[in-house]
């Protein structure tokens, strides 16, 4: 489905990176990647809190909110970085 491909996305990046997380930063240098993968959002808390903002969000982003709720991906584990998907928690953090 057209609508899950951020689901599919990031399920194949969570796959690997379980099974191999050593990875190549862009200058050719292999480092141990770190993935911290959120604990699901309900499905009520998620209608919930982007009905209160009045947001509308694509269906795949909504889906993936309710397998992890947020992740952090590619992060080295002295250096940190990475790149983050926000959480409905830290979503709201922003003003």
């Amino acid at each position: 489905m057209e609508n899950e491909k951020l689901v599919q996305i990031i399920s194949a990046i969570h796959t690997q990176l379980a099974k191999n997380p050593f990875v190549y930063t862009s200058e050719g240098k292999l480092y141990e990647s770190v993935g911290i993968w959120n604990h699901p959002a309900t499905e009520n808390e998620i209608d919930q809190f982007f009905e209160s903002k009045g947001w509308l969000v694509p269906s795949d982003f909504k889906h993936f909110l309710m397998i992890h709720n947020g992740c952090t991906m590619f992060s080295h584990a002295d250096a940190g970085g990475g790149t983050q998907i926000l959480s409905l928690e830290q979503i709201d953090l922003i003003k």
